[in-house]
């Protein structure tokens, strides 16, 4: 039981409630315990009338929406919270587009959701898209579509008044598109469509849509709701009826659907929330096809390429006939049929190190694969979900996928087993990539914005106040980029870090992650003169021959955080973007040392930091050293009112630092006037880079 509920808390940490509540109902969540599940999350989806019933628990258990409503109160009281921060500088927040895609060649209308998008003009990743905003209104955007841009999803931003905001996908398709209306909430009233076709909706709050499609005899009829791939807060549930009212087919987890006719006629599709809520937040893209619609391509956690050459599987390969690999070795491979477990057999000699590395979820499958190494009956290595990365909540890189370190004790024969602890039903997409290969030491970078106060759980609840942040500074400010690295096979190297080519106006001073450190931040600083400027910024790292360049990532909604609950939501973005604005500008700055400083283990490093005052500043300003786990509990240090300079001497003995190059800073709030009222904002001094040394043996 209790091995039972460890798959269940790491399958609830990654999924949330919402889609968990979905896999349980569907009996799916573990292959041996779905009889358990359905029994403990009985759902009712029986038909009346030729309406389906809403989902209803089973006595004694809690439903989805139950639990939604349960923690309404500190889910609300979190953003609450997070609201009533200080005053900082506006900062616009793109929420939703009511119409977030189009066909190529097409022109659409749509219309902004958020706050401090003053000024709104729409900025796309791909140069072929291109909007104009009403004269009266800028949330009123008319948005042209190239002939030229392909299919795909692109980011879109506002850059106004205030800077530039959070990316939104705008969706870019080749089918004819429909607008749905609301009067299509029941089976009797469902809209009638075309196939093929894309709708854009939004689903209501304890609403269904309905749709009704024409089918032909033989003909499979193949839906996909767009939905989270969006950016939206919709988790879609699709069920297909017959004319009388019969139930075809049912998703409850997925976003897809297919289904063969047996005769012609026409058949009624329900779309909703998975848990009913609904909004402008809820929107989506019903794409409908007579022909296979392409998967979302997966990328989640894929920060390495795969092996462009690879061999197959080869079936039978089960314990009795397991296919013999020689290494190294890339296979591709499907779980296939319903709790497949493909065997591999290969010879390792005493001494080596083999890296051991599945890939299935990061494909953006719902996988979870498990991979078990065995000498004889002896297990030697069992690997299952990666290990928990830096970044988090901001960032979540975790993935469930299998990779470990598999050192060659004894010479022999060796037999991998491979399964994915999730496949009950048959699915041939339900693919892998198994790696057994040489250490290949590498890093990749993730970067994102760093919100005046830190996403961190807490006092009193488990969760974290997640808050949308962006890259804007304004002239004589500086600016955070946080950047975690990822180290592959024991990677070790410190990473020196800088934003290359910066724009006119803007620099950057160079930071380090040394080898025992997972995050820092890079600083870009605006120039006093610096013009207004909107663009892309690239965060590079260098590590001897290694050079990369860091991917963006967003958290996608304000949101408070609980693991089983509602995990945080973000997602990788197209581009780095930032934004110079000039509706104000810092009353004071931080500089400190450019030349790396040094400090013996346990010492304490003595920094030299100066205040630069702007108008009539003149108050005391109080800061803290940041950047290192620890020094979140150091003492405030303060540069006296009128004077501009001090020393600030930080104790690394709490911090247990061990020799190398490590990355710190300063943090502080001043008062300056936002909107015509007074507010403290943040100001941040420049990078300190600090070589921390061996303290001299006593003689």
């Amino acid at each position: 039981m209790m091995n039972l509920f460890g798959m269940v808390w790491r399958r609830a940490k990654h999924l949330g409630l919402r889609q968990l509540a979905a896999a349980l109902g569907h009996g799916s969540l573990l292959p041996a315990q779905g009889f358990f599940f359905q029994k403990c999350w009985a759902v009712n989806l029986s038909v009346t009338a030729g309406k389906p019933a809403r989902p209803k628990a089973a006595a004694g258990c809690r439903s989805p929406r139950c639990f939604a409503r349960l923690h309404k109160v500190p889910i609300a009281l979190f953003l609450l919270l997070a609201v009533c921060a200080q005053a900082q500088f506006p900062q616009p927040q793109l929420t939703s587009l009511s119409r977030c895609g189009g066909r190529a060649g097409e022109t659409v209308e749509t219309k902004l959701s958020g706050t401090d998008l003053d000024g709104a003009t729409l900025r796309f990743t791909h140069p072929g898209i291109k909007a104009e905003a009403d004269a009266k209104d800028a949330k009123k955007q008319t948005v042209t579509i190239g002939k030229e841009v392909p299919a795909g999803s692109y980011d879109v931003r506002v850059a106004g008044k205030f800077g530039v905001s959070n990316p939104r996908v705008f969706q870019v398709g080749s089918l004819p598109e429909v607008v749905e209306n609301d009067k299509h909430g029941t089976r009797d009233a469902a809209a009638a469509l075309e196939v093929p076709c894309v709708v854009n909706g939004t689903a209501g709050s304890q609403q269904e849509d309905w749709y009704k499609l024409p089918v032909k005899k033989g003909g499979t009829l193949h839906l996909r709701c767009w939905a989270q791939e969006l950016d939206s807060k919709m988790v879609p549930a699709l069920a297909l009826f017959d004319g009388k009212g019969n139930e075809l087919r049912r998703e409850r987890h997925r976003s897809s659907l297919e289904w063969q006719a047996k005769e012609d006629g026409e058949v009624f599709l329900q779309l909703n929330d998975y848990v009913y809520k609904g909004g402008a937040d809820y929107f989506y893209r019903l794409e409908v096809s007579d022909a296979p619609i392409p998967a979302p391509s997966g990328d989640k956690a894929l920060h390495w390429p795969l092996a462009k050459n690879a061999a197959s599987e080869t079936e039978p390969n089960d314990a009795v006939h397991p296919q013999t690999v020689t290494l190294p070795c890339e296979i591709d491979g499907s779980f296939y049929p319903a709790r497949d477990v493909d065997v591999f057999k290969f010879h390792a000699s005493k001494g080596e190190v083999w890296w051991i590395d599945v890939t299935s979820e990061r494909l953006g499958l719902p996988t979870n694969p498990r991979a078990v190494v065995q000498l004889g009956d002896k297990v030697m290595l069992e690997l299952n979900d990666s290990a928990p990365v830096p970044g988090m909540p901001d960032f979540d890189g975790s993935h469930l996928d299998p990779v470990g370190r598999l050192e060659v004790k004894e010479d022999g024969d060796y037999t991998l087993f491979l399964r994915d602890l999730d496949n009950i039903q048959p699915d041939h997409s339900r693919r892998y990539r198994l790696s057994i290969r040489k250490a290949a030491p590498d890093f990749a970078l993730v970067a994102f914005a760093a919100p005046p106060t830190d996403n961190k759980p807490g006092k009193d609840f488990s969760g974290a106040v997640i808050t949308v942040w962006n890259h804007n500074v304004r002239p004589g400010s500086v600016m955070p980029v946080k950047v975690v690295v990822l180290r592959r096979d024991d990677f070790a190297d410190d990473i020196r870090l800088s934003a290359e080519n910066p724009p006119p106006g803007l620099s950057s001073a160079e930071t380090v992650i040394g080898k025992d450190v997972q995050e820092t931040a890079v600083f870009i600083r605006a120039a006093d003169d610096a013009k207004p400027f909107v663009g892309p910024v690239k965060i590079v790292g260098t590590a001897g021959a290694l050079k990369h360049e860091a991917r963006g990532t967003t958290p996608l909604w304000n949101m408070a955080v609980s693991d089983f609950i509602e995990p945080s939501r973000w997602r990788y973005t197209q581009e780095i973007i930032a934004a110079v604005v000039a509706d104000g500008a810092s009353p004071i700055t931080l500089t400190t040392p450019a030349e790396p400083l040094e400090a013996h283990v346990g010492d304490k490093a003595k920094v030299h930091v100066k205040a630069g005052r702007k108008g009539d500043f003149k108050d005391a300003i109080k800061f803290k050293a940041a950047g290192l786990t620890g020094l979140e509990k150091s003492k405030e240090f303060e540069i006296a009112a009128n004077a501009t300079e001090t020393d600030a001497e930080v104790d690394l003995a709490p911090l247990k630092l061990q020799p190398g190059t490590v990355t710190l800073w300063f943090a502080g709030t001043a008062k300056t006037k936002v909107k015509d009222k007074e507010a403290a904002v943040n100001v941040y001094s420049t990078p300190v880079i600090l070589k921390v040394t061996e303290a001299p043996k006593k003689k």
